[in-house]
């Protein structure tokens, strides 16, 4: 997913974890916070200088910037809960519709 972060936040990320361990995970959390939340944690908590803080707010952690990221986020999560509740219904041979996307 590193193309898809690049292109949102103009830059490339080197920390990355390779998309087939996260698929392997048997659980993974995700931590949701509205980006002006995330902005603020991100405010006082930082131990960076406040020029190098006030960029980062300005230029990465951009209300919109985060936004996406927090939709594609949930969206890769939700892709894969969906997975894991159609391979419950194959197994169980559920075949009746559920109110879900699955379903």
């Amino acid at each position: 997913m590193n193309d898809v972060v690049e292109k949102i936040t103009g830059i490339h990320q080197q920390e990355t974890i390779p998309d087939a361990i996260v698929r392997r995970a048997e659980q993974i959390e995700i931590v949701d916070l509205t980006p002006e939340a995330l902005r603020r944690e991100w405010r006082t908590a930082t131990s960076t200088p406040p020029t190098r803080s006030t960029a980062s707010l300005s230029n990465y952690f951009r209300v919109g910037n985060l936004s996406a990221l927090r939709e594609l986020a949930l969206l890769w999560l939700a892709d894969r809960v969906e997975d894991s509740l159609q391979r419950y219904l194959d197994d169980h041979a559920i075949d009746q519709t559920w109110e879900t996307a699955s379903g």
